[in-house]
């Protein structure tokens, strides 16, 4: 936590008056600073990020998963918070009008590095289903914020999406997701 990283530094001072302008002591509190994630309780209700990049694409209801949709950022970010969409496009009789609720998405930075994993740890092949998880879940109306360091210099965050149920089931949608984020110190 900040407070106790600040709490550390000012001991140290009074111990040691000589180095309250030491540049090493005070490059380091500046990095933990830039670092923390205090103040981003408040994000539940209005994201603190001064940035918004968005990523649309259409699934069509024939096609089981959508290609990797990159979203390159021109430096490191701190992705706070998510809201994705589905806007149907078709009104085919007999089948399903999707929801948030019908659509998996795996998250990924640089094709490496996994935000999500189904029922398993999250690595480079994800758990036993993958790297998707239901769309849903990636909204901030959840009691639940992102708080991500993208510390590439140009991060290539990723998102794939795919039918829950499969093909055949569903109408052809744009599915899209709002990325709320800030520059990294």
């Amino acid at each position: 936590m900040l407070s106790f990283e600040v709490r550390k530094y000012l001991d140290h001072i009074r111990k040691h008056p000589g180095d309250a302008l030491n540049p090493v002591l005070l490059k380091s509190l500046e990095q933990k600073v830039d670092e923390s994630n205090e103040g981003l309780r408040a994000a539940l209700y209005a994201p603190e990020a001064d940035l918004t990049w968005e990523s649309r694409v259409i699934l069509q209801g024939a096609t089981n998963q959508t290609p990797r949709q990159p979203l390159v950022f021109p430096r490191a970010v701190d992705v706070v918070g998510l809201y994705p969409a589905v806007i149907p496009i078709t009104n085919t009789n007999g089948l399903i009008t999707p929801t948030l609720d019908d659509i998996d998405v795996a998250l990924d930075m640089n094709s490496e590095k996994y935000f999500s994993s189904g029922s398993g740890i999250s690595n480079a092949t994800g758990g036993t289903a993958g790297q998707f998880v239901t769309l849903a879940a990636m909204g901030v109306q959840v009691p639940r914020l992102f708080i991500l360091h993208l510390d590439a210099a140009q991060p290539d965050f990723g998102m794939t999406f795919k039918w829950k149920r499969g093909t055949g089931f569903y109408q052809d949608a744009i599915v899209t997701v709002a990325v709320y984020a800030r520059y990294r110190k």
